[in-house]
């Protein structure tokens, strides 16, 4: 008897520490431990820094959707609110449903991993993680994220569609399927001779109107830019050559006007 009383004691002692840890759990604000998203910030960052803190802290993932809407302003959790309840109870769901919100595509995360750059009150620790932030969430939404070959063909197609013309490169992106190289080159080959046969004469390569000595740049907007001293206007040579042919015609142009003035003034009557 003396045993079976001490054995329901016990349980009853470790049933109220479960509880009580329970409740230490929910007294732990989201706000204790990151701050709430600001509109306007990086969701994508955000995002990254709850998911990190809720790993750290241990906490079950069916309790991850609850903890964000603690951290977010009314107007972003009201896309939560207009989920499904089977939804807004999976934290997948909800972060695509906000990624979709942002337009954070694979594609956005690829540019903004690209084209980031350090801001002045920013450390360049603070600045490596962003970029490879950045690059997980690229990665992550195109499925690549831990596997070795389709990372490999990320990069592969990244510069193969920097390579194509324009709209091979809007025709190609728009097919279905295209998650390797060797497939958007078969894709860029039949659209080549789709054209030719219609009697189109459509180039099979980017073709560059800046000399080969001054290679241009890729700008964040995507487009080719001539270096330094070439333009579309012409060479570094012929810039040089109206600059110096402009005092010339500005002394011209003065002459003329002296003269003009000099002229008797004729009236009729």
């Amino acid at each position: 008897m003396e045993m079976k009383r001490l054995e329901i004691e016990l349980a009853k002692a470790q049933s109220m520490n479960g509880a009580s840890a329970v409740a230490r759990e929910r007294e732990r604000r989201m706000t204790d431990l990151m701050p709430s998203y600001a509109v306007g910030g990086d969701m994508g960052l955000f995002l990254v820094h709850f998911e990190r803190t809720c790993e750290r802290e241990n906490f079950a993932k069916n309790t991850w959707p609850q903890r964000l809407l603690t951290l977010l302003p009314c107007e972003v959790a009201d896309i939560i609110a207009r989920m499904g309840k089977e939804d807004a109870d999976d934290y997948d769901r909800v972060k695509a449903s906000l990624l979709k919100k942002y337009r954070l595509s694979a594609e956005a995360f690829r540019r903004k991993f690209r084209e980031i750059e350090k801001a002045k009150d920013e450390s360049y620790p603070e600045f490596a993680y962003t970029l490879k932030v950045n690059l997980e969430e690229w990665l992550r939404e195109e499925g690549a994220l831990g596997d070795a070959e389709k990372t490999l063909q990320c990069f592969a197609l990244e510069q193969f569609f920097r390579r194509l013309p324009e709209n091979i490169r809007y025709w190609v992106q728009d097919r279905q399927g295209v998650d390797t190289i060797t497939r958007a080159a078969e894709l860029a080959e039949e659209y080549v001779n789709r054209r030719a046969l219609e009697g189109e004469d459509v180039p099979r390569r980017e073709i560059s109107k800046y000399r080969a000595d001054k290679p241009p740049r890729w700008t964040k907007s995507g487009r080719y830019m001539p270096k330094e001293g070439l333009d579309s206007k012409g060479s570094g040579d012929e810039k040089n050559k109206r600059k110096e042919e402009a005092p010339e015609k500005r002394a011209e142009g003065q002459q003329k006007k002296a003269f003009e003035a000099k002229k008797p003034i004729v009236c009729y009557n």
